[in-house]
């Protein structure tokens, strides 16, 4: 990146990469995590609607959960309410799973896309100021 630029823009053209370079990192720590939530909303929903689809599989998921929170100790009214509790807090961290996995999948699809416009300009050398002028060649006599 500094090779083509001169000695005198040296330490602005060093400063302006370190710039661009903390922006950037700044902006793609702000836009994943927007993407992460919004990817958890929407797999938290998608497992909503298929826990909505098997309501035996949820009642004996409940059973289960308060049969423990039972063990623990846990009574009175709440019980239902703990146990529910339990149930969607289980529903998140599935749903925050299938977001990261999503997001790496994501990351590794941008990181191939960009691998072919670095493989093709590393073919290139750019010219700099440094590099001698070349000469023409020489007119050859014929006797």
């Amino acid at each position: 990146t500094m090779e083509s630029v001169s000695e005198e823009q040296l330490r602005m053209g060093s400063g302006l990469f370190n710039f661009h370079r903390t922006l950037a990192g700044v902006m793609g720590v702000a836009l994943t995590a927007t993407l992460m939530s919004y990817l958890e909303e929407v797999h938290t929903l998608r497992l909503s609607q298929r826990q909505s689809m098997y309501p035996f599989g949820t009642a004996l998921a409940e059973e289960a959960i308060r049969g423990v929170l039972l063990e623990d100790g846990d009574r009175g009214g709440i019980l239902a309410q703990r146990a529910g509790q339990v149930l969607q807090q289980q529903l998140t961290e599935v749903a925050a799973l299938h977001g990261y996995q999503d997001i790496f999948y994501i990351f590794v699809l941008l990181a191939l896309v960009s691998l072919i416009p670095i493989l093709l300009l590393r073919g290139r050398k750019p010219k700099s100021a440094a590099d001698p002028v070349e000469k023409p060649p020489r007119p050859v006599r014929m006797r």
